[in-house]
């Protein structure tokens, strides 16, 4: 009898687990019409998987998907309004799947190992892509995230064979890793202001060579593209009105950047060794250079600083060697202490400013001021020679100001700049004219 009943209670336990097992790898769904599997929760329509598990799911979808915006079983009528979570998952034979305006959810890992899956549309009416929603799609090359996306989650796109993306304005959330490990992925842009605000190398990966960003950017935050060796490229819009702390830190591959006119601030170590940066161009209202802003940028060749810039900050200019000539405009009040450290290739410095900036300790520390020339307003030059730091310069040399209003007229062919560049109009700062007689003579233009 014992016998009997060990053996009565071994099947029905084995029948328990035949069933579970047969429920959760196969009754996943309550329809099945035109090759999608549905099931139906509050009238509405969820289109599904054939099994939870990947393994027995694996065929369920095949081919061209096309998702309709409304079923009809047994007479009535369901609007499709959800694709839930895992409900294509491990269809390695999907290519491409439609999906209508009625569908306001796709689920987490909804197309996750569609290896095959090349073209999907995700339509206006969503809002959130979940996490690992297309995940190791590796032949998925391109996606278009439309501006009613809010929020895309973590690993979305992981492992897929994205090439480049637009990440809308109405983007305000990003998950960890959302486009990681897609090495394909060289070409970004970013119109969304929150998303700028992050340290986008964890989201998108090291590889991206080329970022854009918006429009609309108002700030480029810290960290923003830190430790980003493989960009070359990078345009910033006039929209932008900061540069955080160490935003640009060891970006060791971009070769030039231009600082639009908006902006205000440079923030910290925000280009530190840039070691490929070979021209900066600082824009209008700039009224400050961080500290170690372009620290140990060894290859800066040329720098142009705007005319608002006031201060300078500790270090800003350590290390660039292959600096040869600066201008300080007149508004710099302040430059740092050890500011340009060891720009042992100046050979020139203009400062237009009447009043000598005041210098930190070691300002031009290793600059060769015994043939370094320093050129200052004519009046100015014993004021200069008794200031701190800028008194080290053997040579300093007077320049006349005071050109107020000129024409072009009064030159024609023979206005230079410092580089002997003819320009076409006076430019602000030294200019040189050469007379008729053959004599020249350096003027500052205001």
């Amino acid at each position: 009898m014992r016998a009997y009943l060990k053996h009565k209670l071994n099947l029905s336990l084995l029948f328990t687990i035949l069933l579970c097992t047969f429920s959760s790898n196969t009754f996943a769904f309550d329809a099945i019409i035109d090759g999608i599997y549905y099931y139906f929760l509050d009238g509405k329509a969820h289109v599904t998987c054939y099994a939870y598990n990947s393994k027995y799911n694996k065929t369920a979808y095949s081919g061209n998907v096309v998702i309709p915006e409304t079923i009809t079983y047994y007479g009535q009528t369901f609007n499709v309004k959800y694709i839930d979570d895992h409900a294509f998952i491990g269809c390695t034979g999907l290519t491409s799947v439609t999906i209508p305006n009625s569908v306001i959810s796709i689920g987490s890992s909804a197309f996750d190992g569609c290896r095959s899956l090349t073209s999907v549309t995700i339509p206006e009416s969503i809002t959130t892509i979940n996490s690992y929603t297309f995940t190791s799609c590796s032949a998925l090359t391109s996606i278009t995230i439309p501006e009613s996306v809010k929020s895309i989650g973590e690993g979305a796109f992981r492992w897929s064979g994205i090439t480049s993306v637009t990440i809308p304005e109405s983007v305000t959330t990003i998950g960890e890793n959302a486009f990681q490990d897609c090495s394909n992925l060289t070409s970004v842009k970013v119109e969304s202001n929150a998303i700028m605000s992050r340290s986008l190398r964890p989201i998108f990966g090291p590889q991206v060579k080329t970022y854009i960003i918006g429009d609309n950017v108002k700030t480029i935050g810290a960290y923003a593209f830190q430790n980003y060796s493989a960009l070359t490229s990078i345009t910033i819009p006039e929209s932008v009105t900061s540069i955080g702390e160490s935003a640009f830190y060891c970006c060791t591959g971009l070769t030039s950047i231009s600082i639009p006119n908006n902006v205000t601030d440079i923030g910290s170590r925000a280009f530190y060794n840039c070691q490929g940066l070979t021209s900066v161009t600082i824009g209008s209202n700039v009224t400050s250079i961080g500290k170690e802003a372009f620290y140990w940028c060894t290859s800066l060749t040329s720098l142009t600083i705007g005319n608002s810039v006031t201060s300078i900050g500790k270090d800003a200019f350590n290390c660039c060697y292959g600096l040869t000539s600066i201008t300080f405009p007149e508004s710099v009040a302040s430059i740092g202490e050890n500011a340009f450290y060891e720009c042992s290739g100046l050979t020139s410095i203009t400062c237009e400013a009447l009043t000598p900036p005041v210098c930190g300790s070691g300002s031009f520390i290793l600059v060769d001021r015994s043939s370094c020339t320093l050129y200052v307003p004519e009046i100015s030059v014993d004021a200069y020679k008794n200031a701190n730091e800028w008194k080290y310069f053997y040579n300093i040399i007077g320049v006349a100001t005071g050109i107020n209003d000129v024409r072009i007229t009064d030159f024609e062919d023979s206005l230079y700049d410092l580089s002997g560049r003819k320009l076409s109009k006076p430019q602000r700062g030294i200019n040189i004219i050469r007379n008729n007689d053959g004599t020249a003579k350096k003027v500052v233009v205001k």
